[in-house]
């Protein structure tokens, strides 16, 4: 009705810029989308605080239907925010959303796209989260599994074991994610960090999977950091007498 009488829809608050196309969408008003999209509201205007897009928001918020018919409308599947450059379907992949992953993949988004900031993949935001449902999805459908960041050259399998999530290592190692890869400034591999935060569950999930620890790193760092279970079960497994496989 408003729209019919020459409404604005695309007149945003003063503040952060939120337009009404985008509070519907971040609401889920699916009809309430369509109607001002096909009307000719912007369906890719960001805010002016961040640059979140409608698209951006409804995959936030995990309305599935929204995103879909908003990609279907042609909206920007890979526009990033104006706040690190994440796009949609990092913001998937980092609240777990993942029929929303699935459709944004499905739909074309760019699965390896970098943030701007830290250039992290929405495979590595999704393993540092812990959503192994996600990085099983994401691997699945084709995501690179050994692609690091520029900041160190951490990698999704780097990032899991560092924040502990068994389950998420257990699946990328048995993906064929490399597990002796080593950052780009240190050379730190998933093993040398699980070993540096004290992670005996890492640690021993590695080594039986094989990691090597040739020079002795991870146990040169769980010992100066005190961790003293881990520097037994490392002594003990014989793991710095195996060849490291670069690749």
């Amino acid at each position: 009705f408003l729209v019919e009488f020459g409404a604005n829809k695309d007149q945003s608050c003063t503040d952060d810029g939120v337009t009404p196309l985008l509070m519907a969408a971040q609401e889920g008003h699916l009809e309430v989308v369509r109607f001002l999209v096909e009307s000719g509201a912007n369906k890719d205007q960001g805010t002016t605080d961040d640059g979140v897009t409608p698209l951006f928001t409804a995959a936030h918020s995990g309305h599935l239907e929204v995103v879909r018919l908003l990609v279907e409308l042609g909206a920007n599947k890979d526009q990033g925010n104006t706040d690190g450059g994440a796009t949609p379907l990092h913001i998937a992949a980092e609240k777990g959303h993942l029929e929303v992953v699935r459709s944004l993949v499905e739909l074309g988004a760019n699965k390896d796209q970098w943030t701007t900031d830290y250039e992290k993949t929405p495979l590595y935001i999704a393993a540092q989260k812990g959503h192994l449902e996600v990085v099983r999805l994401l691997v699945e459908l084709g995501a690179n599994k050994d692609q690091g960041n520029t900041c160190r050259g951490e990698t999704p399998l780097h990032i899991a074991a560092e924040e502990g999530h068994l389950e998420v290592v257990r699946f990328l190692v048995e993906s064929g994610a490399n597990k002796d890869q080593g950052t780009t400034d240190y050379e730190e591999t998933p093993l040398y960090i699980a070993a540096q935060k004290g992670l005996l569950h890492i640690v021993r999930f590695l080594v039986e999977s094989g990691a090597a620890d040739d020079e002795g790193m991870a146990l040169f760092a769980a010992d100066k950091y005190g961790h003293f279970e881990v520097v037994r079960f490392l002594v003990g497994s014989g793991v710095n007498k195996r060849p490291r496989h670069h690749r």
